[in-house]
């Protein structure tokens, strides 16, 4: 069956107290895009260790085999994060992606070990929604403590993207370059943890507050934040609803530790609904800066 959402990117095993738990942003919003409803898939490289196949049991997975699975540890400092990178899979180039899924109406680019080549944005059809939460382009690690620290990238390679979301975690000692991001992208997503997501498009912006609820882990919020965004902007083009969603998504995912949050997203609808009639003043707003 054909994909309708296609996340690039690694899987990974992150390090927990008694072993592993599965991450990575591919692993999150594909398994977000499923519960959705979505025909999700994912283009990935991983090796024999990898634990985590049965979550992707409803989900087309794309391996490029590798010796290795992109192993992560992270610590968490109240609202700051230590990264390290033990293990690392292999990279995934053009030549990687089978012909069935050049046609896609979605494609989100989600490195987290700078994996993912930029010339993959240049392989599928001129209608195809192409979006990326950058963050693992802009990470490099020390080869003896594997800590993970910030790099800055080449933000001119960004040119074929049509929408960017990433964090103010992501950006921090960076902030100076954030306007010649948004030149780059048609609409840009800048999302700080509780604190309101600021959605940037045609030189406006706006901003829209997260959904309210007790945060369990932290774990995979930007990515469902990003998948909800992605999948309502596919289906409206409204800006409003896409964000809304965005952070209703998020909502189910910290609210329980990996991914056991996503199993209530039948409710989601309930409380997309509750948000819009909450925050319609924005939704007013941005129908007047259209």
């Amino acid at each position: 069956m054909t994909n309708d959402y296609l996340c690039i990117g690694h899987v990974c095993q992150d390090v927990v107290k008694d072993g592993y738990a599965l991450g990575g942003s591919a692993s999150y919003c594909s398994v977000t895009a499923h519960l959705l409803g979505k025909r999700a898939g994912v283009l990935t490289s991983f090796g024999e260790n990898f634990q985590f196949l049965p979550a992707f049991k409803d989900i087309s997975i794309h391996n490029k085999k590798a010796t290795k699975t992109t192993i992560f540890e992270n610590v968490y400092h109240l609202t700051h994060r230590t990264q390290y990178l033990f293990e690392r899979a292999d990279n995934l180039h053009l030549n990687d992606l089978p012909a069935t899924l050049k046609n896609v109406p979605l494609v989100h680019l989600a490195p987290i070990a700078d994996e993912v080549d930029f010339d993959l944005m240049k392989a599928f059809h001129p209608d195809t929604i192409i979006a990326a939460t950058p963050q693992g382009w802009m990470r490099q690690w020390d080869e003896k403590t594997r800590e993970v620290s910030p790099k800055v990238m080449d933000w001119n390679l960004l040119k074929g993207i049509d929408i960017l979301i990433l964090s103010d975690e992501d950006i921090a000692g960076y902030e100076h370059l954030f306007p010649t991001i948004v030149q780059q992208t048609k609409l840009v997503v800048l999302t700080r943890g509780n604190n309101p997501a600021t959605v940037y498009f045609d030189n406006k912006q706006l901003d829209f507050p997260a959904y309210s609820t007790k945060a369990i882990d932290p774990t995979g919020a930007g990515d469902t934040f990003a998948t909800g965004f992605l999948i309502k902007y596919l289906a409206t083009k409204d800006i409003t609803k896409a964000a809304a969603y965005g952070h209703v998504v998020a909502s189910f995912c910290i609210e329980a530790k990996g991914l056991k949050g996503l199993s209530n997203l039948e409710k989601v609808e309930e409380r997309f609904l509750e948000y819009l009639k909450l925050h319609q003043h924005i939704g007013k707003e941005y129908h007047q800066k259209l």
